[in-house]
């Protein structure tokens, strides 16, 4: 898979997710999919 190079930071999305932030544009899909399917970094 080919992907954009973003300069955004992990510790960053990890805050926006936490947030309830939109990160559809810094993760690939299926990232954002495991994400919420294993409700990772919910506070």
């Amino acid at each position: 898979m080919n992907f954009p190079i973003v300069e955004v930071s992990s510790t960053n999305i990890r805050k926006r997710i936490m947030k309830g932030a939109e990160c559809s544009k810094l993760l690939p899909k299926s990232v954002e999919n495991y994400i919420k399917t294993h409700d990772l970094y919910q506070v």
